[in-house]
């Protein structure tokens, strides 16, 4: 094993996965492989008890959240990256990290599932277990059916409370007689909402895609924003997070 980092190398923040330190880059392999070996008793030893979460979970329900997420999936694979990552004091590592889940369901399904999902987080790291986490990013895709929509998302990172933005799924193909069903959702991140599906009430729609306008809540608490849009090929959902924050600090929409 290599020497450990110096104190002024510990207190800049460190780009990249090959400088991590061989204990930050093992701690996040050993994430990997319980996660990817459905471990779960495994993969909470790595929080501590009283871990603080940005959306407010708690050990036990990230613990429920994760079994629900895992039995909605018969294959699974995480892999995550160390973007950056600083020593602010012996034996306490802050990290951002990148997660990227593909999943497939093929068992009891008329049509298999897949899932893709992008998660940034932030964690502080002490003596090997996570004590803070929060999360920065979040984007889900999960298709079914032999052709669902492709399409294009737009919607703002993040917004100021209050603060209308706009949220467009539009379809790359044209639809030409094709019957085209949608619905757009916006759900307050909470910890019930790590627990529950997204309910949907489909419309048909007659333009190439979803095209609303929504207003951020007057409090700073991130949403999630979703959609699910239905053809004769199969079907698309897309669920992204947006931030909102204070009115002083967010960027304006473009």
């Amino acid at each position: 094993m290599g020497s450990p980092p110096s104190a002024i190398e510990a207190a800049e923040p460190k780009l990249a996965q090959d400088s991590a330190p061989p204990d930050l880059a093992a701690w996040v392999a050993t994430m990997d492989k319980a996660a990817n070996e459905r471990k779960l008793n495994t993969l909470l030893k790595q929080y501590e008890r009283d871990f603080v979460h940005s959306d407010g979970l708690t050990r036990a329900q990230m613990k429920k959240a994760i079994r629900n997420f895992w039995q909605q999936y018969d294959q699974l694979t995480y892999t995550t990256r160390i973007d950056s990552w600083e020593m602010p004091e012996p034996g306490v590592y802050t990290t951002q990290t990148t997660t990227t889940i593909s999943g497939r369901q093929t068992q009891g399904k008329p049509q298999p599932k897949s899932l893709q999902t992008t998660l940034v987080s932030q964690q502080t790291i002490q003596n090997s277990r996570i004590i803070r986490q929060a999360t920065l990013s979040e984007k889900t895709m999960v298709t079914s059916g032999s052709n669902p929509p492709k399409v294009q998302v737009n919607l703002p990172e993040s917004v100021r409370a209050g603060e209308e933005y706009y949220f467009d799924v539009i379809v790359d193909e044209p639809l030409g007689n094709r019957i085209l069903l949608g619905a757009a959702l916006e759900e307050t991140v909470d910890p019930q909402g790590h627990l529950q599906p997204a309910q949907f009430e489909l419309e048909s729609l007659s333009t190439g895609g979803l095209f609303k306008v929504g207003k951020a809540p007057e409090t700073a608490q991130d949403e999630w924003i979703s959609a699910i849009l239905i053809q004769d090929g199969g079907m698309l959902v897309v669920s992204q997070r947006l931030s909102v924050e204070p009115r002083s600090s967010a960027k304006s929409n473009p």
